[in-house]
Order: C-alpha cells, then sequence, then structure tokens
C-alpha cells in the first residue's frame, strides 16, 4: 500500500488540514497547499541520522517543472526556466547555486534508488517552507508567503512580518474560531486563494475565495478540503478528493469538475481513464493537466 504523503503549505499551528490518517514515522508533504502522494516511482520523505527532513528530488522537481539530470559518480544538474540553476554531488555538503558555491545542510544521498536533499534548502532555492506536527509545506517561489487564520472578529487574519490586516468575507459570512478552518492556500498566478471549511465535523465541502487586498471575494462552494483545484480566466476545475464527510453522495475517483466562474453554470463532469483525485490539478499553456502520483503528467482538456 502507498505511503499517504500529503504536500505545500498550511500555516504553522494555524490551519486544520484533512487528509487521510499517517502512520507513526510517516512525514506529510504540501506543495502550493496540494495534498501529494508518494509512490515507489517517486520516494517518500523521511528524517535522517541528523534529524534533517529530506525530500526526494524528483518529487520537488517533478511538481514545480524542474529538468534534472543525473550523471556517473552522483553528479545531479538541476535547472528550469524560472532561472534555478543548481549541481549538486551525492555525499557531498558543498554544491553550486547559478555558479555560486553554497553548503547544504546535509549531503543528498540515495536511498532506494532515490536521490534526497534536505527540506531546508530546498526551500531556500525554490521558495520558503513551514513545519506542523509531521507535516512539511513548501511555498514555491514565495520567500516570506503570508499567513491566515480565523479571528475572533469572524474575520479572516491576513498576517505578513508586522503587518496584520484582517479580511471582511464578501458574502458576509461571519466565521467561528472554533469551528471554521483554513483548510489550503494556494496561490495561481500570482494570487492567494483560500479553502474556508465551515464546522468541519460534518463534512469536507468547503468554500473558495481569492484574497483582493481588503477582503476575501467568494469563487464558489462546495469544493472538497482535499481536492486539488485550479482555474483560469472562466473555469475552475477540481474533485471529489480523497476523503468525505457524511451527506455526501461518495468519491467517484475519476471525474473530474468544471465551473464556470462567469455565468456560475455547472459544475460539468469530465470522466477520464485514469484516477484524478488524488493528482494535482494545473493549469498551463492553455491546457488542464493531472500530475500523478508515479510523476506522470496527463492531459486532461
Amino acid at each position: 500500500m502507498l505511503k499517504k504523503i500529503i504536500a505545500g503549505c498550511l500555516v504553522l499551528g494555524l490551519c486544520w488540514l484533512p487528509g487521510p490518517a499517517k502512520a507513526d514515522g510517516d512525514l506529510a508533504l504540501r506543495i502550493n497547499g496540494d495534498l501529494i502522494e508518494a509512490s515507489p516511482d517517486m520516494g517518500a520523505p523521511f528524517i535522517n541520522a541528523d534529524n534533517r527532513t529530506m525530500l526526494p528530488l524528483r518529487m520537488v522537481n517533478n511538481y514545480l517543472r524542474l529538468d534534472t539530470a543525473w550523471s556517473e559518480g552522483g553528479k545531479i544538474v538541476v535547472s528550469g526556466s524560472n532561472g534555478v540553476s543548481l549541481t549538486l554531488q551525492v555525499g557531498q555538503t558543498s554544491y553550486q547555486d547559478q555558479g555560486e558555491t553554497k553548503t547544504l545542510y546535509s549531503a543528498p544521498v540515495i536511498k532506494d534508488g532515490r536521490t534526497y536533499l534536505p527540506a531546508r534548502n530546498l526551500a531556500e532555492i525554490y521558495g520558503s517552507i513551514q513545519w506542523s506536527e509531521g507535516t512539511v509545506s513548501i511555498y514555491p517561489g514565495q520567500k516570506n508567503p503570508p499567513s491566515y487564520q480565523v479571528d475572533a472578529s469572524g474575520q479572516v487574519a491576513r498576517s505578513l512580518a508586522s503587518d496584520r490586516t484582517l479580511l471582511p468575507l464578501s458574502d458576509g459570512r461571519t466565521l467561528s474560531p472554533i469551528q471554521d478552518f483554513i483548510v489550503k492556500q494556494k496561490v495561481i498566478r500570482g494570487e492567494t486563494y483560500l479553502l474556508i471549511n465551515y464546522n468541519h465535523v460534518h463534512s469536507n465541502m468547503s468554500t473558495l475565495y481569492k484574497d483582493t487586498g481588503d477582503r476575501l471575494v467568494k469563487i464558489a462552494d462546495r469544493v472538497n478540503a482535499t481536492s486539488s483545484f485550479t482555474l483560469n480566466d472562466r473555469y475552475l476545475y477540481y474533485t471529489d478528493g480523497t476523503s468525505q464527510g457524511p451527506w455526501s453522495s461518495g468519491i467517484r475517483p475519476n471525474v473530474v469538475y468544471r465551473l464556470d466562474l462567469q455565468s456560475g453554470q455547472g459544475p460539468v463532469e469530465k470522466e477520464l481513464p485514469f484516477d484524478v483525485n488524488k493528482a494535482v490539478l494545473e493549469w498551463t499553456d492553455q491546457q488542464l493537466h493531472a500530475l500523478t502520483p508515479d510523476g506522470n503528467r496527463l492531459f486532461i482538456a
């Protein structure tokens, strides 16, 4: 049975993270808010003898669309269109970052045929990182992402450095810091989206909001908290997720939903020839793709 790995980003101690329970010793991983499933092909996070969290290089690079080349002798070259250019050596703590020599917290290692790097270094290279009770969260391209939490005022508090702003909800809802939780925080094309679950003990269904700077604008209702989601200028895409509460119609693992954000019509269902509920959804190059746990990037629409 595959280990459940959860992948990017809710803030330390401020959010309820839904998802399947993890066995003792398992680490959870989030990348930009999305739940990630580990597989034998991709590897799984672990803690080494130096008490450092080690992440599989291929898993992180696949989700960040980076190219990785290995050569004999343990040399690793990582590159990407976003300016990432790294040269690493298995067993050595020194590495090259765009020609500058830097030092890793722990040396890259090979474990079960997979290359692993320290999580903190990956975060410093790719963005930022946070830990919360066995969950490692990476925010790609964000050195200092804001944190969000439900405030006693019934609004959402956004904190960035020393600045704290209260954000009202556009649909007029008042939140409870006891029963209502921010279950996912995700950045898409530079804009932050939050999934808020109301009275989470009854259902995983959540409402999606966009942070517009001075308020949270409602985007859609009934998006499963364990589902990946993505959107473009017109449509929102999501799945049934991996876990549902009572009063739900059950999980359909091979269905993706499309909601028209302009007309509000839908959602329209599309059945796929593969399981999509554990995949990460991406809208790139004017196409919808699913990145599956085995590392494949599959075309949807």
